[in-house]
Formats: C-alpha cells, structure tokens, sequence
C-alpha cells in the first residue's frame, strides 16, 4: 500500500494528507545561493560602466538644464522588490552626479491599488530616506494629477502621472516574476500601469484579457511592446530591477537601459520560476501564497493554475484573502457570473465598461470554462465565491477524500502567482 504525503499549505496555515498515488507532479520554490552580501551587489550594479550601454553618471550629465528635477517610480508593498536597499546607494550615487535631493520625487506606482499607509510606505524606503526626498503616491482616479500624452499602439489612451512626464530625469525600480498579462513583471510596467491614469489601465487590461492563451512567461508579445512604447515614449531613462528567490533574498540586480537590463533580469528568473512540469493534471491544487491578500492578487495564481489543468477538470484555489475580493473592486462580483462573449458583448453594447475590472472577470471567467474552480479560503464569503461563478469549500482534506477526487492524477502548485511552469509531454 503506498503511503500518503503530509504536506503544509501556507495559505490554509495546516498540512493536508495527499494521497501519494495520485500526485503527478508537486512544484515548490527552487533553492538559489543567494549573495552573502546585497549591498555591495546592488552598488556593482549602479557603478559605470555597465553591461548595458547605458550608466546612471552618463544619464545625469547628458540633461542640460538647471536643476536636474528628478522622478523615482517606485513599487508599492504588493511587490517583493527591496527598494530599502536600493534607494540609499541610489540617492548617492544622484547625488554625486549633481541632482540634489531637493528635486528628488519618489513616486509610489500604486496602479489601481489602493494607497499605501504611511507606516508600511516608511517601512518599505527607510525612515532616512522617507525624511529625506518627496513621497508622492500615484492616485490613478486623481485627474488633476494626470497627463494627457496622446494613444500608442492599437488606440490606448496614454494617460500619466503629472510628476513623471514634468521630471528630467526619470527612472524606475521593479522587481521581475512572471506576469499574466505583460509577460514578466519589471522594467517598463512601472510606467503603465504602474503611474497611469485609469483609463490606460483599463483598456490594458481589458485588451490582455481577450489574449487566449495568455502571455504568462512570454518577454515579447503585443501588450508588453505596448507598455514599452509608453515608456520610451515619455524618456524612461533608466531602470534599477531585481531578481528575488522565494524567501526574500536577493539574487541579482539589473541597471542600465530599461529594455536591455530588464531583459538581462528575465534570463536570471526564468532559472528559479518556469519550472518544467510533465504532462497536465485532472486537479490542480494551488497555493496562492503570498500573494493572496485579496482576491484580486490570488486570481493571478488561478490564472496559472488553468495552463496545467485538463480540460474538464478541477482547480482547487487555497488563498487567505483577508482583504476579500479587493479594496475598489467590488464590482467584479456584479460581472463575473457573465460569460467572456456576454462580457464582450455588454462592452461593445454600452452596457458595461471596460474596465480593469471587468478584464479580471473575464480572465476568471475564461479559467471557468475549462474548468470546475473550487476556493478555500478564510477570508471570501461562499457569496462572494458564488458571485464569482465559483465554488467554496470548507476543507482541502474532505475534497480531496471525495469519490470525485478519489482516481484523479493530482498536481500541486506552490506559490502559483510567482511563477511560469512550462508543460513538457
């Protein structure tokens, strides 16, 4: 008789007992040596020349103006990216160069977020430094601090944050993970949508979210050439991005040109995050942790989820949601019950937006048709869950016991909004 596996999931906080027999595959964190000491990787980076073409002294000294006013885009707590480590040797090395802290803005590139709390924003930039330069948090709704550029691509309103487009110098931090919609994470997605006005935001969303399949580990594809148009556009001059393993640590650090030192970032992390995995499952069962704070996050994972997944089959989603569906995005409750063609249908009609939201239901909703979701999760009501068209269940162990579960080959997926398996046959 084999013998069941124990296994621990973060996002139920408990281990479950898996029948060993039924499990095909099992995708948990790779191990990375990471570098002793991140300090000194992070100012390697920064320090000219660079592998890029492109030095951060070179990018100061080619502005022939006064004052040098200068913008940092940096994430919000929603990223693991360590902008504490990065900022002190950032601001030195402005400094030396001649651009006074006086004209430094940090710029918080919330999206459609929800602002940060100054406590957890202090924490996230060092209280030095939160002391020392303009904190200003993107508001994606506030008109007032937005700019009309014109449309790029295939008609997206380019609209962006007043303080960007007035800097002279303009440069972004990030941090580089598979992303469903854009392909990987970093680089120019700090600008859209990372400082856009929502309008930009939904209609990039919303134009991804009709991309079957979807874009997830993919570095050149149309919505990323659009976002890196948006920034070559607007004079993104440079980018600081990072690669982290799943623990937090530092595994290297990218600076230079925001095409070319992003991409050198993507060959690193696809060596930790697009595992290969053999064949696709009757079930996946996928944590969501840590990026489960509200369902908006753990849809990310579901997403992931559905690549490995038979047709017909089941996804069992485990996500803590203590935030519930998403702060601002309730609507997303009101039009995920609609069918993607109904959905575009009521777009095209009038009847409903295309908004950020909308683009979200849609991708559930095309998760929903190639398979039965099922979500354990302490933070969704079974309203909520039910308003998503998806099913909620008290108990992994009583799933997976179930006759329905009982002959089915069973995946398992470990932080599934962090990375890109890749399904070999």
């Amino acid at each position: 008789m084999t013998a069941d596996l124990e296994m621990y999931f973060p996002a139920l906080q408990q281990s479950v007992i898996i029948p060993q027999h039924q499990i095909q595959w099992i995708i948990r964190p790779q191990k990375y040596c990471h570098v002793r000491d991140s300090q000194a990787l992070v100012r390697a980076a920064l320090a000219a020349p660079n592998p890029y073409g492109l030095e951060l002294t070179n990018v100061v000294r080619r502005k022939e103006v006064e004052r040098r006013r200068t913008v940092i885009v940096i994430d919000d707590v929603t990223r693991p990216t360590p902008v504490r480590l990065i900022l002190p040797e950032l601001l030195s090395q402005l400094s030396s160069a001649g651009v006074s802290l006086d004209d430094i803005i940090l710029l918080v590139a919330t999206g459609s977020h929800a602002p940060v709390a100054e406590p957890q924003l202090v924490g996230r930039i060092g209280a030095d430094v939160f002391a020392a330069v303009n904190v200003v948090q993107h508001k994606s709704r506030e008109t007032k601090d937005l700019v009309k550029v014109g449309s790029i691509g295939d008609g997206m309103p380019l609209v962006l944050n007043q303080y960007y487009m007035e800097a002279d110098i303009k440069i972004a931090l990030g941090n580089v993970v598979p992303h469903v919609n854009v392909g990987w994470g970093g680089g120019c997605k700090a600008i859209v949508p990372g400082i856009s006005g929502q309008e930009t935001i939904d209609h990039l969303h919303f134009t991804a979210a009709k991309h079957v399949p979807r874009f997830l580990g993919q570095l050149d594809n149309p919505i990323r050439r659009e976002v890196e148009e948006a920034a070559l556009t607007t004079s993104l001059d440079y980018i600081v991005n990072t690669v982290v393993d799943f623990s937090g640590n530092l595994v290297s650090v990218h600076a230079g040109h925001p095409l070319a030192a992003h991409k050198q970032a993507v060959e690193v992390a696809r060596t930790l995050m697009c595992p290969q995995v053999k064949g696709t499952c009757d079930i996946v069962v996928v944590d969501a942790y840590p990026m489960d704070q509200d369902f908006w996050q753990a849809s990310k994972a579901l997403t992931t989820a559905t690549r490995l997944v038979k047709p017909g089959g089941k996804i069992v989603l485990l996500a803590r949601c203590p935030e519930g569906i998403g702060t601002g995005h309730d609507d997303l409750m009101q039009i995920a019950r609609y069918t993607p063609a109904e959905m575009d249908m009521l777009v095209e009609k009038g009847d409903i937006m295309p908004t950020a939201e909308v683009a979200v239901a849609r991708e559930v909703a095309q998760d929903r048709e190639k398979a039965e979701i099922l979500i354990c999760s302490r933070g969704l009501t079974r309203e909520m869950v039910k308003s998503l068209g998806l099913s909620k269940i008290s108990s992994l162990s009583a799933a997976l016991s179930s006759s329905a579960f009982s002959r089915s080959t069973i995946g398992i997926m470990f932080r599934g909004g962090e990375i890109a398996p890749v399904v070999v046959e």
